[in-house]
């Protein structure tokens, strides 16, 4: 009788011991997901902030007027009828 009291005794405790690690591997486990998930959400506001200064970019890129006035500058471009002067320093 007392054997089968210690049996009963080693399997109970040998299930409390499976059950105790599977909530300690899963514990672990969540908490290396919850830190990916912060690490992602990190990367996803630093992706939109990049995005948003893109699209400022774009905006200005498209504007008529800028690309005029990076044409005149960068290129020496002038309008139809305009003409160019240029100033050329003596010695």
């Amino acid at each position: 009788m007392r054997r089968w009291r210690w049996v009963a005794a080693l399997a109970a405790g040998g299930v409390i011991l499976s059950i105790a690690f599977l909530f300690t591997t899963r514990a672990f486990r969540l908490q290396g997901l919850r830190s990916d998930l912060d690490r992602l959400h990190a990367n996803q506001v630093a992706a939109l902030a990049v995005q948003d200064a893109l699209r400022d970019e774009l905006s200005r890129v498209d504007d008529p007027e800028a690309i005029e006035e990076r044409a005149r500058a960068s290129l020496g471009l002038v309008m139809p009828g305009e003409e160019k002067v240029l100033f050329i320093k003596g010695e």
